[in-house]
């Protein structure tokens, strides 16, 4: 047969709706866990004491008024820019303040501020202790106190919360108070520093500044700088004289040296002065003439002739006589050139000593220089910073005698007043609070569960982990409600609900029916040629409704015509008897062992056209069976005389047994039953990967036992069905075993 089937086209993308959804989907979860933190919240707000807050304003400046001309030591503290205000926050809330204010108003004694709080020393057995510690005292203190600034303002509101609400307001003005005078404290203490400070740093610039002198003198001496600068003219100019003579000593050795070089791989003869010389060119001549006579007496005489060879010697003699000449001429000229050149290579090496001396003379000069003159500005600068601080330290005496009239550049706008209602607990919103935190770790709950679920919902999850079309969604019976007539809902029927395996038969108009009747036409419609004949129902494991859907399938067939035959294939668990009430004495197990006809054993149903082949006795060996070439000779009957449109396979499960895999290859479609919510993706994909490496014609996987109410289906399939009374046609009785015919 034909590979497997694969998508039904492009996947789609998450919508709102599909994390709607999920909410709905797990809406107890949420439900249950805002009850819980809803309740939690309302009880630890009802349990909570009341707490009173007394807040009082200050107005902070970073300069307090002046009233001295000149600027205070202790102005530069508030001029550091945006620091300043954060700085002045954490002072109000130091342990220093605070425990000013557990002093003056002996809050460790007090009952209304201690409260139940148990110091540390009781905890731990030691309440004797000679040396309590009141760290713990400081540190609840602290954590009633709050600094909040007013925004785009320099103003301040210091907060205090405790239950008792005159306390709190006695407590915030007291943190103001001492926190003003610390202030006042600093500044005055600061001033009598700085004053004693400055004493002993003019002392020390005093000494410091006779120490610089007389080094400087003694440098002066050492170094023999009384005239420093006509020192150091002469040295530039005869350095720069020296530069001179050896760049031009440079550029004639460069030439020398190139001369000697072009003499020593010039050829001899090819030497300008050789050529010029006097000998040469009587030597040239000479030899000119014999070469002359020779060529003119060789035209009339053979080269044997005495005078010939006479005349051959001369020649020869000549030549010889002047290359030697040559030779001798350009040894002389090339020894001339290297004596000349080794000359002007010596006078550059001793320019360039000289040069190197004087460099290192005019280095030494400037280092002395930048020395002399930087121990120089250094003296100048001592003698002006003592100069500034001695005028400093008169303004500070007139400052610190002028402390006791300092004003403070903090004021206190608003003092705290005694609350009238509490701060905390708000009820209203910390139960809101609550609720809203439940909603939200229900929600992430609800997600949680959601991605932790790995099965198979929607048509979505099939097509994306499975790569198949889904034929049909089977809503679940407790999902089902009945249709409506005329804008009302129908009463509900009376009497026990139809069984599911023939609810297509007893209640044809049913959701459930419908979709059995989707399911018909989405199998019809999957070939473009013809519909198929031979179908198998399967699924990955037992109790997926695979039994259910193969007898609602066959049912929906003989509705519009078609005559089917219902093949018990489950040889190890079958059913198909048990829910049609067919006797199972005889069925497929002894026609695959040669044992009868299929004409003989096939039952008639009074469900017209449907005809069930039941699974008959339980072999030991079902694969065997299955395995003969006479579910062959069954699966041809869609062709036979008998005229049957379709042969429907109820097969066990997928992974439990071979059996699926070995009738796969022997029909023309298989579908795959999905348990909606049950069924996991490994699980599907395990399945599917089986009828692949069997080569199954996998058309398509049916959604089984969908919740309406918890997906988005409801809507769907609701809507459909609320719309109005449709022509349905009766249903037909029940089958009963007693109303069976056999297949003639």
């Amino acid at each position: 047969m034909g590979g497997a089937a694969g998508t039904g086209g492009p996947i789609r993308e998450a919508h709102l709706l599909d994390y709607w959804s999920v909410i709905v989907h797990r809406r107890w979860v949420v439900y249950v866990t805002t009850a819980v933190i809803g309740t939690c919240a309302t009880i630890a707000t009802f349990m909570q004491r009341p707490v009173y807050r007394a807040s009082v304003q200050l107005q902070i400046e970073q300069s307090a008024s002046k009233v001295l001309p000149f600027q205070d030591v202790v102005s530069a503290v508030h001029e550091t820019g945006r620091d300043f205000y954060q700085t002045q926050h954490r002072i109000i809330q130091s342990r220093n303040i605070a425990r000013r204010v557990i002093e003056s108003l002996d809050l460790a004694h007090t009952p209304q501020f201690v409260g139940g709080a148990v110091p540390p020393a009781a905890r731990n057995g030691s309440a004797g202790s000679a040396a309590p510690d009141d760290a713990w005292v400081v540190d609840l203190f602290l954590g009633r106190l709050s600094v909040t600034p007013v925004g785009y303002s320099r103003l301040v509101s210091v907060s205090f919360d405790s239950a008792d609400a005159d306390l709190a307001a006695r407590v915030a003005n007291a943190v103001a108070d001492a926190y003003i005078l610390f202030t006042l404290d600093t500044t005055f203490m600061t001033t009598e520093s700085a004053s004693h400070s400055m004493g002993q740093q003019i002392k020390d610039l005093q000494e410091d500044l006779e120490k610089s002198m007389r080094a400087l003198q003694e440098y002066a001496r050492e170094k023999k700088l009384l005239f420093l600068g006509d020192q150091q003219n002469s040295a530039e100019q005869d350095l720069s004289y020296l530069r001179a003579e050896h760049g031009r000593a440079q550029a004639e050795r460069i030439a020398r040296e190139a001369m000697y070089r072009s003499l020593q791989q010039a050829e001899p003869a090819s030497i300008p002065d050789v050529a010029a010389n006097p000998l040469i060119q009587e030597l040239r001549s000479a030899l000119a003439n014999l070469e002359k006579e020779s060529a003119e007496r060789s035209e009339k005489f053979k080269p044997d002739w005495p005078a010939m060879l006479d005349l051959k010697a001369r020649v020869d003699a000549a030549r010889s006589q002047l290359d030697g000449q040559v030779l001798q001429i350009a040894e002389r000229l090339i020894g001339t050139a290297a004596v000349v050149y080794h000359q002007a290579e010596q006078k550059e090496a001793g320019l360039k000593a000289a040069l190197d001396r004087m460099t290192a003379q005019v280095q030494q000069l400037s280092l002395a220089e930048i020395t002399y003159y930087s121990m120089k500005a250094d003296l100048e600068s001592k003698k002006k910073n003592l100069g500034a601080i001695l005028e400093r330290e008169g303004q500070t005496g007139i400052s610190a005698k002028l402390s006791d009239k300092a004003t403070s550049n903090i004021k206190i706008v608003d003092r705290a007043e005694v609350p009238r209602a509490p701060f905390k607990p708000r009820r209203k919103l910390s139960i809101a609070f609550g609720i809203l935190c439940g909603l939200a770790l229900g929600t992430t709950l609800a997600f949680f569960f959601e991605y932790m679920d790995n099965t198979l919902k929607t048509p979505e999850d099939v097509e994306k982990h499975l790569r198949l079309a889904t034929l049909a969604v089977i809503p679940s019976m407790s999902g089902v409600a009945p249709p409506r007539y005329g804008g009302k809902r129908s009463p509900p029927p009376t009497g026990p609900p139809p069984p599911l395996d023939l609810v297509t038969h007893l209640a044809p108009k049913s959701q459930l029916a419908e979709a059995y009747r989707e399911l018909r036409t989405s199998i019809l419609l999957s070939s473009p040629d013809a519909p198929p004949g031979i179908i198998m129902i399967t699924s990955c494991r037992s109790s997926e409704g695979k039994t259910s859907t193969s007898i609602n399938l066959a049912i929906s067939l003989t509705q519009i015509g078609h005559s089917v035959l219902l093949v018990d294939a489950d040889l190890r668990k079958p059913r198909i008897h048990k829910a049609l009430g067919v006797p199972n004495t005889r069925g497929l197990s002894n026609f695959l062992s040669g044992q009868g006809e299929v004409l003989e054993m096939a039952v008639k149903t009074s469900i017209p056209g449907l005809w069930v082949f039941p699974s008959g006795p339980i072999s030991p060996n079902p694969s065997e069976l299955l395995e003969s070439g006479r579910l062959l000779d069954l699966c041809g009957m869609i062709k036979s005389p008998a005229g049957l449109d379709h042969i429907i396979f109820d097969s066990p499960p997928l992974l439990h047994c071979a059996d699926p895999s070995i009738l796969s290859t022997k029909v023309d479609a298989v579908i795959l039953i999905v348990w909606g919510g049950k069924t996991g993706r490994d699980l599907a994909q395990r399945g599917r990967e089986k009828l692949a490496q069997a080569r199954a014609h996998l058309i398509g996987a049916v959604l089984n036992n969908v919740s309406l109410e918890d997906r988005k289906y409801y809507y769907y399939y609701h809507k459909y069905y609320d719309a109005g009374p449709r022509e349905v046609e009766e249903a037909p009785q029940q089958a009963s075993g007693a109303g069976l015919k056999r297949l003639k």
